[in-house]
């Protein structure tokens, strides 16, 4: 007879992978007080551009996918549908931003296209630095406003492709331009 884990037991084996996985990112010396920051329940800074590199998406595009729906949990929702469950960060600070995380190699091409940087979208690789939630904090927190995963790591190394940018900017150009011009 098979066993299966609960949700709950999935759920901690997976930010526990998600955290090694991170974590190696940093100079061994800064590992220690990462994974503490973390257990505190503190974001840390990380760099980009060796595990993964970033696409920052400004709050206007998100909100411009979610509709009427403004609410973070259905903003999420969009990120996670779009991005076919590839990593992303949300930090929820005014105004709120969300982070794909993509392989390293791709934000060489991020940072060239003009319509990306017409949308307000940058690519994040080497020399940059974002704020990276505990891998368990998977909610938004409106007392803390500290960055959540918007979805989560669910497979160490398996990141958002970053093609999907390009679909996310096709399907509402009417909107953004409305909103980046104002």
């Amino acid at each position: 007879m098979t066993t299966h884990p609960d949700d709950t037991s999935d759920r901690q084996a997976v930010a526990g992978s998600a955290e090694h996985w991170l974590l190696a990112a940093l100079d061994p010396a800064l590992r220690e007080g990462t994974r503490q920051q973390w257990q505190a329940g503190r974001s840390a800074v990380m760099p980009t551009g060796s595990l993964f590199s970033a696409v920052r998406l400004p709050h206007a595009l998100a909100l411009a996918h979610a509709g009427e729906q403004q609410e973070f949990s259905a903003i999420d929702e969009v990120m996670s549908k779009v991005f076919e469950g590839g990593p992303v960060i949300c930090d929820p600070c005014r105004p709120a931003r969300w982070y794909a995380l993509v392989p390293p190699n791709a934000a060489l091409w991020l940072r060239q296209s003009e319509a990306w940087r017409a949308a307000g979208i940058v690519g994040l690789g080497v020399g940059s630095y974002i704020s990276v939630p505990p891998p368990d904090s998977t909610a938004h927190d409106p007392r803390t406003l500290e960055p959540y995963w918007s979805v989560p790591v669910s497979l160490p190394g398996d990141l958002c492709d970053p093609g999907h940018v390009d679909r996310l900017i096709a399907t509402t150009p009417d909107q953004l331009d409305e909103e980046t011009q104002s």
